[in-house]
Formats: structure tokens, sequence, C-alpha cells
């Protein structure tokens, strides 16, 4: 797999070969699902100490993708998993990758048909005996539950926080931040359509009109750029590729302003899995050639000529750092710990050279601080493969779903999802 690092030989180079079809670099192909059970809990009653130790000072370690986690049941197309506690954890279905086809979008019923009898039995089961479910229980028709933990759930009714990680092609991104941006029609499925909502009370406004407001305002920066900054090609256009990655890059500038929640990725209503400069990396050969050269300085240019609508409502200043605000751990009232080793502008720039810093890869602060960072780009520049063609689409994540109490509404959302990105994907192509 292609690897970006702070070589910047490779920032004017593409890793994609739009003939290949090989896969690499591709982690998945289709729309998957990760839905938290939120008042579900599980518990480790005996923890090892020496274990326990390890967790505490080097948790870091557990958060490898591939230790992180405790399997509690495995099923066709999904599995039931939980963080390894040192307490307690929240449970999750993560399913398998549903490809954008109609015997991908067959699959995702099914998948989710199952979801909802399995959470039936277990929460069945657990207001029978309402201490807990322990592991080796049988459930029907679906095994035994596998893992050293123990699930709690003596609620009346199960909370569910779906979100989703789905490829979506650069040029397509405007379209995915003004449908986020924007609340549907009343109507039946006014309920389960994805968009923002307000979380611990955070305004959801503001995050929906930064999203919907992104491309217009890329766009006109792209176009005063294009009449006013000296040194550029004769006739220069801006793709739609481009397009994309600048109002992406808006509204990330602006999350960190408008909220004020206790660590980085939730900041984010849509995540980047594909890091910023895999993202770069998907621009024609000629911008690439152009922004790089300048050491990132004409890319940022762009992004002077924006015209924000946060930071007391002036101009942002790019001398300060992407979480200026800092970041609040638990309550409204804790302290609020800096986040401060990375400002604007070197981020802007560094995409241009291969490296996106606000990654916990990359970024330039102590490891205390890396830490909070989390997933954010943590895929690096894996990519989706879309159409025909197989063309790299950037891996996003939409955090902020429709939540539900309804576990009859949790199937609907994630059809709804499903097939919007698939709509989306299927823009100019096709032979989807």
């Amino acid at each position: 797999m292609f690897s970006f690092s702070h070589n910047r030989k490779l920032a004017g180079k593409s890793p994609y070969n739009s003939s290949s079809k090989s896969g690499k670099g591709v982690v998945q192909r289709a729309v998957g699902f990760e839905v938290e059970v939120k008042n579900w809990r599980t518990w480790k009653p005996s923890l090892p100490h020496f274990y326990g130790e390890c967790l505490l000072r080097h948790n870091d370690f557990y958060r490898d993708p591939h230790s992180a986690k405790d399997l509690l049941l495995e099923a066709d197309d999904f599995n039931l998993t939980a963080d390894r506690p040192t307490t307690e954890s929240v449970p999750e279905f993560v399913t398998e990758p549903f490809p954008e086809t109609p015997d991908g979008h067959k699959r995702l019923k099914k998948a989710f048909a199952k979801i909802q009898e399995l959470v039936r039995l277990l929460h069945s089961q657990a207001q029978a005996n309402p201490q807990m479910l322990v592991p080796g229980i049988k459930i029907e028709n679906f095994g035994d539950l596998r893992s050293p933990s123990t699930i709690f759930d003596a609620v009346k009714t199960p909370d569910f926080h779906p979100q989703a990680n789905a490829g979506v092609r650069l040029e397509n991104i405007p379209e995915l931040l003004r449908r986020s941006g924007t609340r549907p029609a009343v109507g039946p499925s006014a309920k389960r359509l994805t968009r923002i909502q307000s979380v611990n009370t955070i305004p959801a406004r503001a995050e929906m009109d930064s999203m919907k407001s992104a491309p217009a305002r890329a766009n006109m920066a792209l176009e005063k750029f294009g009449e006013d900054y000296p040194g550029l090609p004769e006739n220069w256009i801006p793709s739609s590729a481009l397009r994309g990655l600048v109002a992406y890059i808006i509204n990330y500038l602006e999350c960190p302003v408008i909220n004020y929640l206790s660590y980085p990725k939730s900041y984010f209503p849509v995540m980047a899995r594909t890091d910023f400069a895999g993202m770069y990396a998907l621009l024609s050969a000629s911008e690439r050639s152009f922004f790089s050269a300048s050491s990132g300085l004409h890319f940022l240019e762009i992004f002077k000529r924006v015209e924000f609508g946060v930071d007391s409502g002036g101009p942002l200043d790019f001398s300060l750092p992407v979480f200026a605000k800092g970041i609040r751990r638990g309550q409204q009232k804790a302290k609020v710990r800096d986040l401060d080793c990375l400002d604007r502008a070197t981020w802007i720039r560094e995409i241009t050279q291969g490296v996106d810093l606000l990654t916990r890869r990359h970024y330039p602060g102590p490891e205390e601080q890396k830490e909070q960072l989390d997933t954010i780009g943590s895929w690096d520049n894996s990519m989706d493969q879309i159409g025909f063609d197989k063309s790299p689409a950037p891996i996003l994540e939409l955090r902020r779903l429709q939540f539900s109490e309804d576990i009859e509404e949790l199937p609907r959302i994630a059809e709804d999802v499903f097939l919007m990105i698939w709509q989306l994907n299927r823009r100019n192509n096709l032979d989807l």
C-alpha cells in the first residue's frame, strides 16, 4: 500500500493509476455502518491486575484496530463488538461494507433485519435478567456470546447512534455537505434522512449553515483567486475535484470554531478517514504541480479569499491553532486542554507536501496531544473504488446521523444513507 511520508518529492506525484484495477490501497468498496447502542454496557468483572495497568498506562497500544475490540458475537455481514474496557464500554454493531449494487442493497436490508432480531433477543433476555448477560449464553439463531465481557441492559428502550463509512467522489463532497446541511422536507421520511442533529446543546444550526454554504463559498474564493492571483496558467479553471477539496477544508476549519466538544473527532459531523494529503493526491497533475511548487503558499491564498462566518465574523486568523478554543474533556465545566501545536496555515500548506498534520501519525505536538486526535484521518491515503473504472474516492465517516430509540427505524436510516451515497456516486457515471 502506498504511504505518504514527509518526503516532499512525493508531493507532485499521485499514487493512483486510473487504469489499475488491482485494488491497491483500498480498504473497502462500499458503505459500512457502525451502530452504538448507547444505553447498553459491557463490563469486565475480573480484569487481571497486569492487564489493567498496561491498559491504563499504554492505552495507545490497545487502540490498534486489530487488538482494541472484544468480539461479543459474530454473524453474517456484521459483528457485535465492544472496546476493551478497564471498567465499562459501549457495545456496537459493525457491518461489512455493502457494495453499491442491487445485491449490496439486498444484503444491507437482510443484515439490518438480523440486527433488529438480535437486539430484540438480547433486550428481552436482559429484561428477564436485568443484571447481565454472561459470556456463553445461547442466543437463538446466532450462537453464543463469546467475549469475556458481560453485557448490561436493564433499560426500557435501546438508544441507537448510527455512523456510516463511505467512499464519496471528491467532486461530489459539496453535494454531500449541502444535503447534510439541509433539513429534509416535512413528510414520512423527515425523521430518518441523514442530517446534522444537535448533540449536548451544540449549535446544530451553525453546523448546518457551515456545511450548506461551504461549496458556494469555495467557488467564490476560487473565482477571486483566478482573477487576482499572479502566476496562474492562462485560462486557468479549477477542477471539480479542487472545488470539492476546498469546500471540505472550509468546513473542517470552521467546525472547531463552531463547536466546543470533549474530543477532536466529535467536532466533525462528516469526518475524513482518508487523510487530506490522500485527497490532495487525487487532484490533476497540473494542479498539484502548481500548488506544491510554492510549498503550499498558493494553496493557502485560496483560503484567504474565503468568506468565513465564524471567529467573531471577521477574517479567519490562519496563525491560530486549528483547535483555537482548545478541547474540553468530559462535562461542560471540565478543564480545557490546549491542542495548540498546529496552526491553520501550516496544516493547509503541508497538505500540498503530501502530509496531513491533522492526524495522530503526523501531528507535531507531544504524545499526550496526539492521543486526542484518535481516528481523524487514520486510514492515511486508503481509498474506496467507485464506478466501472474503479476510480479512487476518499472514505468519509458520517458521524452524526439521525439518532433513534426505535429499532424499527434503524434499518430505514441505514437504507436511506446507503441509497443517498449510491446516488451521489452515480452522478456523471451512468455505467454504474
